[in-house]
């Protein structure tokens, strides 16, 4: 974990997010496993529409358009690729580019379609995240934590990506996640490179039990036993070191007082109050 490019914080926890799907739920629209392609996507979510099922739900009330954030991230990294995200995300380079007006339209074309249940907007994610699993919607793009529990209270779930939309910029295993956890030494302390040595081997185990305890992905490599670990979450674990690269969150990464201004505007984007242009425009000039 950095800043100015210093590396500064010892990782003990690990997380991404990903398109969860009710494997039921497809198998009824006549597909077996999440399509890998945008295209073969958007016709799976007519197929499940053509039954009667929403392929998403996705919270955004009070407190909760950070689930709004994971399904925009997760369309705008596979647009415009995970170094250009992370740019975006540090001021480095403006949101005023094509490709986050071409994510928000994604977003809005996929809401116009019935692709998302309006209710679900009136909804806390708790609540999204339970009719998911009770087989009302096909997909859930959330983060892995969610994959200890879906093990446990579902029969059958898989676990994948939203898939690209420009392969000449971003490739499969682009992703939103990182390090949301750490240790850091203070300076100042008596004995800085002692307790800086110390730590590293607290984070690794901090890391490790955490991850046995299904509490979170570890940040460090597993070389131990794991196979206690639900399946779901190990194979978690193993999909988010195998090639791609991670973005942190949007939240985590951008400067606080930019995070409300974002989300303020996912919020817009979501209820169709404003269009993919002006929430670009708004994005660029309001974030500084």
């Amino acid at each position: 974990m950095t800043v100015g490019g210093v590396k500064y914080g010892i990782p003990t926890a690990y997380s991404t997010v990903h398109m969860y799907a009710n494997a039921e739920v497809l198998r009824k629209a006549g597909y077996n496993d999440i399509p890998a392609t945008y295209e073969d996507l958007m016709k799976c979510c007519e197929a499940l529409r053509a039954i009667g099922c929403y392929p998403f739900g996705c919270a955004c009330y009070m407190s909760n358009t950070w689930c709004v954030s994971e399904y925009f991230e997760s369309i705008l990294v596979k647009i415009c690729g995970a170094e250009e995200l992370e740019r975006i995300f540090r001021g480095e380079a403006t949101w005023g580019t094509e490709d986050v007006v071409q994510a928000a339209e994604v977003l809005q074309y996929m809401i116009s379609k019935g692709y998302f249940d309006p209710n679900s907007a009136y909804m806390g994610n708790d609540e999204v995240r339970a009719r998911f699993m009770n087989g009302e919607y096909a997909f859930y793009i959330n983060g892995s934590w969610n994959s200890p529990i879906f093990a446990k209270n579902m029969p059958e779930v898989l676990i994948g990506e939203f898939p690209v939309i420009n392969p000449t910029k971003s490739t499969m295993g682009d992703n939103i996640g990182g390090p949301s956890e750490s240790l850091v030494v203070s300076a100042l302390t008596k004995d800085p490179e002692f307790v800086a040595e110390y730590a590293f081997e607290f984070a690794r185990r901090v890391a490790k039990y955490d991850y046995l305890s299904e509490v979170a992905l570890p940040a460090w490599i597993v070389d131990y036993d794991d196979s206690a670990v639900n399946e779901l979450f190990r194979n978690t674990s193993r999909s988010d070191f195998i090639g791609g690269r991670k973005v942190l969150y949007g939240d985590n990464l951008m400067d606080a007082e930019n995070v409300q201004t974002y989300f303020t505007n996912l919020l817009y984007l979501f209820g169709m109050q404003q269009n993919s242009s002006m929430f670009a425009y708004h994005l660029q000039m309001d974030i500084r």
